[in-house]
This record gives C-alpha cells, sequence and structure tokens, in this order.
C-alpha cells in the first residue's frame, strides 16, 4: 500500500501540486510582467523588485527544490534585466550592469535556499512518516497507515487478520532476518493479489490485517486461502508457514477504518490457531450464545407443542435375565434444528426457573407411563434424573409424595437419581433432602459417580440405595488398572454401605463380564437396549417374556 502525503487535502491543491513545475514557471513569468507594468507605472523599480520577485523565487524553490529553485531566480533576473538598464528616477544616473548581475545572482540564491530548505524538511517529513506508518523491522505499513485507506461509505468490505502461528518456530531456527524477508514476502503477494481494491497492515510481529471489498464472507476467505496455503521459499530455504485467518464483513459509516474493527477478525484468528484449523469466519461463542437464546425462549412452546419426548432404557442383572428398572431419558425434536441432546439444552434451562417446569412436566409423563404400564412388571422401578435445584427446593419434595399418591403408585416404583455434582452444590441440604426423600419410601440413586469429585468419602456422606458409576469411568477400566482398582473398591464400600451398584455404559460381552466379576448388581447399556419410547418398549418387553427373565422382586430382595 502506497502512503500519500495526504488523502484529505482539496482536490485543486493536490491538482496544483502535481503540476508544480508548470505553475511555478507560469507564476515567475506573470510576476515578471507584472513587475514591468508595475515599474512603468511607479517608476520605481528597486521596491518593485525587492518586495514582488522573491515571492515566486521562494515559492519556487519550496515547490521544485534546490536546482529548480535556481533556475528559476535566474530566470526572473534574465527576464528582469532590461528593467536595470532604464534610468534610475532619483538621481537620473544608469544602473550598472554588475547590479544586475549581482541581482540575478542573488535571485537563483533565494530560489535554491528555499529549495535546499524545503528538500531538507520534506526528507525529515518522509522520515518522520516513515517512522510513524511503517514497522520499522519489515518496512512494511502498520496501523497507523489506516487511516491512509479510505472505504466508500455504506459498502461493504471484507476484513481479515492474518496469524503466523508457527512465527517463533522459524526464528528459533532460521533466525530474525529469515522471517523478516518472509514477512515481506506475504506482504508482496498479498499486495498484488489484491491491486488497488484493498490495503495491507502489519498489525503485530505475527499478523496482518486485510481489508477488500467483499464478494462474499466465505469466498473471500477461501482466494485468500489458495494464495496463503502453500509452502514458501526464502534465500532458497523452504518453510512451512501456519497461517491462520479470521474474518468478519463490515460497511463502514464513515471514509475510514480504525483498529477496533480488526477486533474480531483478530480473535477469530487467534480461535483458528487455537483449533488448528486455517480459517474461522464465525464468532463461535457469539454463535454459541445466540442459539442458546433461541433454545431457552422456543423451551416453553416445545412442551406445549409435544416436541419433547421421553425414552425408557432397561437396567437389568449382569446376567441379562432380569429387568430391575427404567431410566427415563428426554429428547427434544426440533421442527427446524433436528434432534437436540438433553446435555445440549438441560444445562442452558438449569440455569433459568424453566427447569421446575420441566421438571414438574417429566414427573407428571413418567407416572402416566407407570400407571399404564404391563401389571406383570408392577416391581420394576423406573427412576427421573432431577437438577440441584429441584432437589434443593422444598416445594418440589412436597409435590413429589403427593403426586405418587394422586396416581396410586406405590413410591417405591420411583427412584430420584442426583449427581455428584449437584449433591455437592450444598452437601448438608443433600443429605437432609436424600433422607426425606427415603423417608417417604421413594428411592435415591447417585448419579453419574466417577465423572465429578468421585470421592469415595462421599459414599457414606450421603445416604442413598443406588450408586450408578458414570460409563466413562466403566470404559477407562477395561485399559486403566488404576482405574480399575478405583472401581472395584467403590463397589466394595457401596455394597458394604447396603446400596446396590448399577454399571452404565455397558457395550460388549467383555465389559459385562468384568463388571459381573466386580459384583455389580445391575447394568445399563446398548449391549441389552439402547434407549426407546414406550411403545418400542412394550414391544421389547413381549419380546423379553421367556423363561430366562426372572421375577424382579425376587431378584431385588437378593432370594435369586
Amino acid at each position: 500500500m502506497r502512503l500519500p502525503v495526504s488523502k484529505r487535502i482539496p482536490n485543486w491543491i493536490a491538482l496544483i501540486y502535481r503540476h508544480r513545475f508548470l505553475v511555478s514557471l507560469v507564476t515567475v513569468i506573470l510576476i515578471s510582467v507584472l513587475v514591468y507594468i508595475l515599474a512603468n507605472a511607479a517608476q520605481n523599480v528597486r521596491y518593485l523588485y525587492g518586495y514582488v520577485v522573491f515571492l515566486p523565487l521562494v515559492i519556487s524553490g519550496l515547490a521544485l527544490g534546490v536546482r529548480w529553485g535556481a533556475f528559476m531566480g535566474a530566470l526572473a533576473g534574465v527576464m528582469l534585466a532590461p528593467l536595470l538598464a532604464i534610468i534610475d528616477p532619483l538621481d537620473g544616473t544608469f544602473v550598472m550592469v554588475v547590479d544586475a548581475i549581482l541581482r540575478l545572482v542573488l535571485f537563483a540564491g533565494v530560489g535554491a535556499f528555499s529549495g535546499y530548505v524545503a528538500t531538507r524538511l520534506r526528507a525529515s517529513s518522509r522520515t518522520i512518516h516513515q517512522l510513524r506508518t511503517r514497522n520499522q523491522l519489515t518496512d512494511i505499513p502498520d496501523i497507523n497507515a489506516l487511516r491512509f485507506f479510505t472505504p466508500k461509505i455504506n459498502h461493504t468490505y471484507t476484513l481479515t487478520s492474518v496469524l503466523i502461528g508457527n512465527k517463533q518456530s522459524i526464528v528459533d531456527m532460521l533466525g530474525i532476518g529469515v522471517y523478516r524477508d518472509l514477512l515481506r514476502k506475504l506482504y508482496d503477494v498479498l499486495i498484488d493479489n489484491l491491486g488497488k481494491k484493498g490495503f495491507v497492515v502489519q498489525s503485530d510481529s505475527d499478523k496482518f490485517w486485510i481489508a477488500m471489498p467483499s464478494s462474499g464472507l466465505e469466498k473471500d476467505v477461501e482466494d485468500l486461502q489458495a494464495v496463503l496455503d502453500n509452502e514458501w521459499d526464502v534465500h532458497g530455504i523452504p518453510l512451512y508457514v501456519a497461517i491462520h485467518l479470521g474474518a468478519e464483513a463490515k460497511t463502514p459509516s464513515e471514509s475510514r477504518f480504525y483498529a477496533t474493527d480488526f477486533n474480531t477478525p483478530t480473535a477469530r484468528s487467534n480461535i483458528a490457531f487455537k483449533l488448528r484449523t486455517f480459517y474461522i469466519i464465525r464468532d463461535l461463542e457469539l454463535d454459541k450464545q445466540q442459539e442458546d437464546y433461541e433454545l431457552l425462549s422456543g423451551f416453553s412452546s416445545a412442551l406445549e407443542n409435544d416436541e419433547l419426548y421421553i425414552t425408557f432404557q432397561p437396567q437389568l442383572s449382569p446376567e441379562g435375565a432380569t429387568l430391575v428398572g427404567l431410566e427415563a431419558l428426554v429428547r427434544w425434536q426440533h421442527p427446524e434444528k433436528g434432534k437436540i441432546s438433553p446435555g445440549r439444552f438441560i444445562p442452558l434451562i438449569e440455569k433459568t426457573e424453566l427447569i421446575h417446569t420441566f421438571t414438574e412436566w417429566l414427573l407428571q409423563r413418567v407416572l402416566t407411563v407407570i400407571d399404564a404400564f404391563p401389571n406383570q412388571w408392577d416391581d420394576v422401578y423406573f427412576s427421573i434424573n432431577v437438577s440441584a435445584k429441584n432437589i434443593y427446593d422444598g416445594k418440589f419434595l412436597e409435590r413429589l409424595p403427593k403426586a405418587l399418591e394422586t396416581k396410586g403408585i406405590a413410591p417405591s416404583r420411583l427412584k430420584v437419581e442426583l449427581t455428584e455434582t449437584a449433591l455437592m452444590q450444598n452437601p448438608e441440604a443433600a443429605k437432609r433432602q436424600l433422607s426425606t426423600l427415603q423417608s417417604h419410601g421413594i428411592g435415591t440413586a447417585i448419579d453419574d459417580f466417577g465423572k465429578g469429585h468421585s470421592s469415595l468419602y462421599y459414599l457414606g456422606a450421603f445416604e442413598a440405595d443406588t450408586l450408578k458409576v458414570d460409563q466413562h469411568f466403566i470404559w477407562k477400566m477395561m485399559d486403566d488398572e488404576r482405574v480399575y482398582s478405583i472401581v472395584r473398591a467403590a463397589v466394595r464400600l457401596a455394597k458394604d454401605l447396603g446400596m446396590r451398584v448399577v454399571a452404565e455404559g455397558v457395550e460388549d460381552e467383555t465389559m459385562l463380564q468384568t463388571v459381573d466379576e466386580l459384583g455389580f448388581d445391575g447394568v445399563q447399556g446398548y449391549y441389552f437396549a439402547k434407549p426407546m419410547e414406550f411403545r418400542a418398549l412394550k414391544h421389547w418387553l413381549r419380546s423379553q417374556a421367556s423363561p430366562q427373565l426372572m421375577d424382579a422382586e425376587s431378584y431385588l430382595r437378593g432370594e435369586m
């Protein structure tokens, strides 16, 4: 990007500056003619000479420099020399030719001196300008040069930040000189591709900023990728340059860009570097916040429009012969976004009062299913996951037993699952709430053990009747002996405390044999059954109604 002296001077001044030689020549000639006229009119050559002629000489020197300033001075002296041969009106004597020659030399000297001063001032100004607007290592325009680019108001531009991710490695291996020349090469390539359409500045030791008229954000970035995502050669040394781009479309409201306009592209290039991807053209965090807002805004209507539905995953004995329980798992089928994982929307609603509405909806739906469940499975319990906000809400604990009583459902048919994290938010209150649930005959389970605090101490601190070991813990113990030892100790301790232990995420025969050897009382996972809706569950139960399925109540009592 070439840096002009100024892009904000009036057009007529810029025109005069471009044609300064012609303007100076014409001015000297016109002033000389004017001197003739005034001299003849006033009959006083000396003073008119002194006052009028020096003005174009100084201007010529300032505009044209030493040589042309001296030339214009000499020209003025030659043109006005005939006036020196007239009779001086003060004493009637002829002016000497020597005097005319001296004046000619004086005029040339004034023009040359003015040119010398102007040349020095311009050199100093260029040096200051260079120091202010160019990087001192690479001589590439820096962020102070942004003011010399004048974008069109209300036109869209693509602003891009180009980050060199392996700068330090290049410097350490090949030295700062090679890195400097690499930057120069990158800059030259970018300028060649942009032409006069945009500009490039070096905003940091490892970063360029680019502005160009937008042809579409993705297209512009892909065009830059085609230019930059190559092997570079500096002094015959092939270099791999890890380049990461961040870009944003911007429509300026005034005819310049500021450094703050590049905040978003810079942040995105930093994210691209962290993710080891070539470019990011969307703000992931802002996009996530927007999506979070949309999900929360639509959640109440999702409940009303039956977009949410419940699936059930069986919990069986390790040998797969006894159905022990069914865990209720909620799914969201969004009309536009498709299936939304509970791991996506539940943490959002837990931050709001919607969690109470959701848990009440879940409870009523599960109780309806229990009430409609086949009689031969009356001893199978249903478990629901509740939030920390629910369990620490006294009203929830009051409504739960009443809801069971209203439906005529035995409290033992329902089990409330709480995660370690929820329990640890307020351990003392959690103990009281668990005790309250158990006093009503409602089952309790510590869910996802191994995912949170995973302290064996807390098994004794909370009086739950079931411990569910998280699937990630189960998977890890298959390859890690230390994790296997921790799980074995947890199972033994839980059973010593009178708790039943369930393994989550059992997916194959080997895992099933391992949990059986460790003494798990129940298993849950894809090896036996995936989560299924109520209609599919009834079909699955009919297919399992055979001699190998034993009575659940007998199993729970430990008689089999």
